[in-house]
């Protein structure tokens, strides 16, 4: 897989509604499972094109199609046509940096949100994002690609755990994106975890490598905040606004959802203190060291400077000077220079400069 990016700077020029998929490059075909299912019935099935898409029979039926990719921009033209979506709509799922929102529309509900993990060693943080499109018995997921964020929840649907069966597609649509917010306390304990490290680190061996590892995982904190805080005003909208496709005992779940996101947020702005103190933590550490080190050179050079006046008062070129005749004049002068050393190395001690 490519790892160029298709920047947003390559839609400039082009007009509103304009699919142009903006990410990371990719190649491979997108996957399109379909799952239909409701009280005492499940069935899941692999299409290889939109095209084969048809909604079973059944009022009560429920039809879940997730696409893994979103590069293909003819694919996601062939769904909109076929689920009848605002162009609009499809620019948004196809835009890959787009922020967290929530719109209603004639037909259909849609959501936009990000999914978060870390890479293996916990080195980089995985944004992805996913689209969900709520209809009448419908349910689309546009996933970017990569790892399946859905995962556990379709083995519950496949081996009928919990209540989503009897449930109406909102509810699932709810469960969804809890999955998604629950998967962020994943990301931040981890996160936790490693500041937790860096702070031991930083009190019993502080190390000059320590200032990258604060900028890199203030850095991770930013683009989790970027991704998370737009969504708490998503969730907020639909539970504040009367959506036709959003029943009232479903909004109150949204609730629950909202209250995580009010948590990890919090969570988010406490690690970013935290990495400030350290970062302020490192450079007191940086200060007191550089002040340790100028302490001790001050110091020599406190000694030795009357011992340089010495040595350079005989060192004058006079002829007539009283100690130059003295016998033993070499060695009291080297007497003087000790005693001066040690009665000034006293003083240091005695005043805890030492």
């Amino acid at each position: 897989m490519s790892q160029q990016q298709t920047k947003y700077s390559d839609k400039i020029g082009f007009p509103p509604g304009s699919l142009i998929y903006v990410g990371k490059k990719r190649t491979e075909k997108v996957s399109i499972s379909k799952f239909d299912f409701s009280k005492g019935f499940f069935t899941e099935t692999e299409l290889s094109d939109i095209s084969e898409f048809s909604k079973q029979e059944g009022d009560d039926s429920i039809s879940w199609l997730n696409f893994n990719g979103i590069h293909d921009v003819s694919m996601i033209e062939s769904v909109g046509r076929q689920f009848d979506l605002d162009v609009m709509v499809l620019e948004d799922i196809v835009n890959t940096n787009h922020r967290p929102k929530a719109e209603e529309h004639e037909n259909y509900l849609f959501i936009t949100l990000k999914t978060l993990s870390l890479s293996e060693g916990d080195k980089e943080v995985v944004i992805n994002q996913i689209s969900l499109v709520l209809g009448r018995h419908w349910l689309l997921t546009f996933q970017e690609g990569g790892t399946d964020a859905f995962g556990k929840l379709k083995e519950r649907i496949r081996n009928a755990q919990g209540h989503l069966p009897q449930k109406k597609e909102d509810f699932l649509f709810y469960r969804l994106i809890d999955t998604i917010v629950d998967n962020y306390f994943l990301t931040m304990d981890a996160i936790g975890e490693t500041i937790e490290v860096l702070e031991d680190k930083l009190i019993a061996e502080p190390d000059e490598n320590l200032h990258d590892d604060i900028y890199q995982l203030k850095k991770k904190i930013a683009l989790i905040k970027k991704a998370i805080v737009p969504l708490r005003d998503a969730i907020s909208t639909i539970i504040r606004s009367e959506y036709n496709y959003i029943s009232e005992a479903t909004r109150n779940y949204f609730s629950d959802v909202y209250e995580h996101l009010v948590h990890v947020i919090e969570d988010i702005n406490t690690q970013r203190e935290t990495m400030n103190d350290l970062l302020n933590m490192y450079l007191s550490g940086l200060s007191n060291k550089m002040n340790q080190v100028m302490k001790v050179l001050t110091i020599f050079a406190s000694i030795f400077i009357p011992l340089t006046f010495i040595a350079g008062v005989y060192g004058m070129n006079f002829k007539y000077m009283p100690e130059l005749e003295e016998k033993h004049g070499y060695y009291m002068t080297w007497g003087v220079m000790v005693a001066t050393a040690v009665a000034l190395l006293f003083y240091f001690r005695r005043k805890k400069w030492l």
